[in-house]
């Protein structure tokens, strides 16, 4: 049985967001983050471990950026720097493609971000005892 994160994950990898829904995205998120509660549930969430999903997610992502610094000749500052319109026009070509060798080199990353993961979640849990 699939989770909930799991379709989640599956309808963001199919449905590309327009401008204006990002923005109306963000401006919720930024309402949303004033609430305690919320702030409180990621102060939580922290102290967990990541699903296998979400580490997933992170190898793609670093996988993608891989690949933009080797064919692109940008570094991660760079990237971030361009406008987005240009920015989803480059996503796109080389997701079309290099879509065999992010999904190759991500696969290579889980080990060391399931690593990470642990890593960050000692952290994170050393930080809350000391408080």
């Amino acid at each position: 049985m699939k989770t909930f994160d799991d379709l989640v994950f599956e309808l963001s990898e199919r449905k590309a967001m327009t401008l204006s829904q990002r923005r109306k995205m963000a401006l919720r998120m930024r309402k949303m983050m004033k609430n305690p509660a919320v702030q409180a549930k990621i102060a939580r969430q922290k102290k967990k471990l990541a699903p296998d999903s979400k580490i997933q997610q992170r190898a793609n992502k670093a996988a993608k950026q891989i690949i933009i610094k080797k064919f692109a000749g940008m570094d991660k500052q760079d990237y971030a720097n361009l406008p987005l319109p240009t920015r989803q026009a480059l996503d796109d070509r080389i997701v079309a493609q290099k879509a065999g060798a992010i999904k190759k080199i991500a696969k290579k990353l889980m080990t060391r971000m399931k690593k990470a993961e642990l890593e960050r979640l000692k952290k994170a849990r050393e930080m809350g005892s000391e408080q």
